[in-house]
This record gives C-alpha cells, sequence and structure tokens, in this order.
C-alpha cells in the first residue's frame, strides 16, 4: 500500500537553490553544495583529464552544472564525499545522447553528460580535520593548475604569449583570447582571479530539506488529487502515461521550486515524469572499479534550467530527468571514479 511503499523508499530530501550568504562559503574547503560557477573540487590533485572533461559527442569541455555534498559518516573513508556533475549546453548532443545510454550496461557508450565520485577520511592531505573556522579557512594544498577561463578542468596549456594564463582546452584559450585577453596577454599584468568565461551558469548555494510528509500516516501529501490532474493532463496517451505525470506534478507541486531529489537508499524511487524510457536493472552498469552493483541516489528537475535562466527555445537545452546511479558500496576510489546516469527527456 502506499504507506508502506513510502516508508520502504525512505526520507526524501529536497533541493533549492538560493544565493550563497558569502561567496567564499562555496569554496571547496568548505565542502558546499552548489550549481552553477565553477567546480569545488574535493581532490585538488586529480582533477580529471580530456577525455573525461569533455563531452564525448563535440568533443568541446563539458560545463560544470552542480554539486552535492554526501558525506558517508558511519565510514572513515567516506567521511567527506562529493559526486559532481557536468554537462554539455547543446541539446543536439543531449538527443545523441539518448541512444548511446539505451547501450547494453557492459558496452562503451558515449555521454554529454558525467557524474564523478571523490571521498576523503577525516584525516587528509587536503583540509585540516578540526571545524571550520570561517572564511579564513584555506586548504592545506593548492591542487592542480586550473583552466583560467572555466576554472574547472586542468589548465594543461600555457598561453605562449605571457607564459601565465592556463587552460584546458584549445576552444577556451580561443575564447578567453576573443573575450580581451588579446589586448592583455603582454602586460604582465595578474590574471583576475574573476576573470573567467561568462558562459559559466549562475553560481547558487544548494540548501537540502525533507520532503514534506503528512504528520497523521506519514505519507507524502497529495497536493493534486489524481483524478484533477487526469483531466488537465488528458492530452497524454494511455492511462499508465496520465497516472505517472500526475503522480510526477502531486510530489512536485508540492514544493514547486525544488531542483533535486536525494534518497540514496536501496528502495529509493526515482520520480519519473514518463513511465517509458526508464532504465531497467540490466541498463545500470555496475561500479567500473569494485564491480559492484549501483543504486539510485539523486535525480536532478528542470527547474534548475529556469533558475540558470535557460531560454525556453525549441533548440535550448531541456530534460525531463537526470537520474544518477552510484556505487552501493561507494568503494575506495583514487581520485575521481565515474557514475552512472539515466537521461529521461
Amino acid at each position: 500500500d502506499e504507506e508502506s511503499d513510502s516508508d520502504e523508499e525512505g526520507e526524501v530530501e529536497l533541493g533549492f537553490v538560493q544565493a550563497p550568504e558569502a561567496p567564499w562559503m562555496l569554496r571547496r574547503q568548505h565542502f558546499p553544495c552548489k550549481a552553477g560557477g565553477a567546480a569545488a573540487w574535493l581532490d585538488a590533485d586529480s582533477v580529471p583529464r580530456t577525455p573525461d572533461s569533455c563531452c564525448d559527442f563535440c568533443e568541446e569541455p563539458l560545463r560544470f552544472l552542480l554539486q552535492i555534498y554526501a558525506s558517508l559518516e558511519e565510514r572513515s573513508d567516506t567521511f567527506h564525499r562529493t559526486l559532481f556533475m557536468f554537462m554539455c549546453s547543446k541539446m543536439e548532443c543531449l538527443r545523441r545522447d539518448q541512444a548511446e545510454q539505451k547501450k547494453p550496461a557492459q558496452s562503451s557508450s558515449r555521454r554529454y553528460v558525467k557524474v564523478f565520485r571523490s571521498q576523503l577520511p577525516l584525516k587528509n592531505i587536503f583540509y585540516s580535520d578540526t571545524p571550520s573556522r570561517g572564511k579564513n579557512d584555506r586548504p592545506l594544498t593548492t591542487g592542480v593548475d586550473l583552466c583560467t577561463w572555466c576554472r574547472t578542468w586542468r589548465g594543461e596549456k600555457v598561453c605562449g604569449g605571457c607564459k601565465t594564463t592556463r587552460y584546458c582546452s584549445r576552444q577556451h584559450q580561443v575564447e578567453h583570447w576573443r573575450a580581451g585577453h588579446s589586448s592583455s596577454c603582454k602586460t604582465q599584468a595578474p590574471v583576475p582571479t574573476n576573470n573567467s568565461s561568462n558562459n559559466l551558469w549562475p553560481e547558487m548555494e544548494i540548501v537540502l530539506g525533507e520532503e514534506e510528509r503528512d504528520e497523521e500516516t506519514g505519507n507524502t501529501l497529495p497536493i493534486v488529487p489524481a483524478n484533477q490532474s487526469l483531466a488537465l493532463n488528458a492530452e497524454l496517451q494511455g492511462f499508465e502515461e496520465k497516472q505517472c505525470w500526475a503522480n510526477f506534478q502531486a510530489r512536485i507541486q508540492r514544493a514547486p521550486s525544488q531542483v533535486l531529489r536525494y534518497c540514496r537508499n536501496k528502495n529509493a524511487k526515482v520520480l519519473w515524469m514518463r513511465p517509458d524510457d526508464q532504465p531497467t536493472a540490466v541498463d545500470i552498469s555496475p561500479c567500473q572499479l569494485c564491480g559492484g552493483p549501483r543504486i539510485f541516489e539523486f535525480q536532478v528537475l528542470p527547474q534548475l534550467l529556469y533558475y540558470f535562466g535557460v531560454d525556453n527555445e525549441p533548440d535550448s537545452l531541456d530534460w525531463a530527468t537526470v537520474a544518477v546511479y552510484s556505487c552501493s558500496n561507494s568503494c575506495e576510489v583514487e581520485g575521481y571514479a565515474r557514475e552512472f546516469i539515466w537521461v529521461q527527456l
């Protein structure tokens, strides 16, 4: 029944975006949950390299979408744990990605969206093991040099003129040159820390809170009665589609501004918009490191695109949901481990 289903699913945490109380709170030493801007890498020495940093279709650098700090404090090796999501901004690449994600789990598929998991014990070489003291906290190490333009990927290419600015790709070097570096290259002036791409999505803090539940029964509150939702969405074909859409609407309308749903539980369920184009257990590839099964951990909703200011045009980026499945063992990893994503359009 509904109550047992709700209990089995576990507590769902909803993510909402807001302007940070202070920009310094989104730096890596404060272990943020954030969307947009540049990635705040957990392991600053092992930032992924090409081709992991690029869209596998257009081969351009991926844009940072969000990161979720999801510590598993019951284990010593996962005291700090963050998942990072990156995405290509081209809808044409997303459409090509749809065919790739349906390939057999054991085959090598190309992706336009990628998720990396990183985790550290409490005592590590990057951060102090004492509680944060505030804005004056600094990491224990500086990490690898990052691209001057995107401030996210490794800056392994150096400008031949000033010998100071660094880039992750030829594309970002050209973009930076056209944006003004052509005039400042030979001045030897220090590179401003905010001199970065205007193509970054707006930086916001993600705040998590438990999904509201009925106090009497413990069930989630149905805001939109199913029969009303069905009537309003009669254009959807088939009872199953209508039922799925009604359930999606009811759960979302409880907190319409939610951009993320988090529930790392073996019984957790993705809130799908449609009954078709959902992965089966066979579709979800096992962990590439330990071979263990992956479980659903969180999903990103299209509301995030609204807060990013993405235009509502036919060729603009859009999706129904992006579901992330991570290693059920959260196995030991040096640096970053790729996890599995399923995109429903």
